[in-house]
């Protein structure tokens, strides 16, 4: 888990890092490329360690309710997000 979680902040850290550069071209695409790939292979690490620990840390009986909100959050996360984006990028 820890090697998924550092693989997403090595890919967060590319884009913060390149983004005084100012990029262009073909070059700026590279951090954002970093970071989905990154992001990507993290979330391929992490997805099944925190499926496996479900259990472990739901109380008695509530596995059904714990499984259901671990797997509703990528869901709810998909309909927050571009709300927030589109906020933020009005604010500017």
């Amino acid at each position: 888990m820890a090697a998924g979680l550092l693989l997403i902040a090595v890919g967060f850290a590319a884009v913060a890092v390149a983004r005084p550069a100012r990029l262009t071209r073909a070059a700026g695409l590279l951090p954002a490329a970093a970071l989905v790939v990154l992001l990507t292979l993290g979330r391929l690490l992490i997805a099944p360690v925190t499926r496996a620990r479900a259990p472990d840390l739901a109380g008695p009986g509530r596995l059904g309710l714990c499984t259901g909100a671990l797997s509703s959050v990528p869901v709810a996360a998909l309909g927050l997000l571009p709300r927030a984006g589109g906020q933020a990028a009005v604010s500017r």
